[in-house]
């Protein structure tokens, strides 16, 4: 995005750095000063950001996130099949929570149509999750998360 890009749009702080438009690209979560981010890209950091909160841990808000980091370290993820399980129904709850936090004049590229599980893999003590993302304006991102769990304990 250029400057004239953001003008007249709500930003938001761009902790996962480094998303492109095309390929797969590993989002460092880091917090660059004056890095802001907008459109699909921010809807994706808002997405990610859902999932990976466990709900009932931020304070004032106990329905916000999802159950699904509790669910994985809770060791009683054992296929891949189980993800895809744990992972739709955190979709609906993303898909509720961001929805009704969205104010009605939010850009369709910063408002979710649908998030999907494109694939998941077992590797070890990793998950790797590769997520489409899409908005209302009809661009799709696909953001790869891989997360250092305790798996099949």
């Amino acid at each position: 995005m250029s400057v004239a890009d953001y003008i007249g749009r709500m930003t938001d702080l761009c902790v996962l750095n480094g998303a492109a438009q095309a390929g797969q690209q590993l989002l460092p979560q880091a917090l660059a000063p004056g890095s802001i981010c907008a459109g699909t890209q921010k809807l994706a950091q808002m997405v990610a950001i859902c999932l990976l909160t466990d709900r009932g841990s931020v304070y004032g808000q106990p329905a916000r996130g999802t159950d699904f980091m509790t669910a994985l370290r809770s060791g009683g993820v054992q296929t891949v099949a189980d993800v895809g399980v744990l992972f739709g129904s955190a979709a609906l709850d993303i898909s509720n929570q961001l929805n009704d936090a969205q104010p009605s004049d939010a850009p369709d590229d910063e408002r979710l149509d649908s998030l999907t599980l494109d694939s998941a893999a077992l590797l070890g003590d990793y998950l790797q999750l590769t997520i489409r993302i899409t908005s209302r304006a009809g661009d799709a991102r696909a953001v790869l998360l891989p997360l250092q769990i305790p798996l099949n304990s």
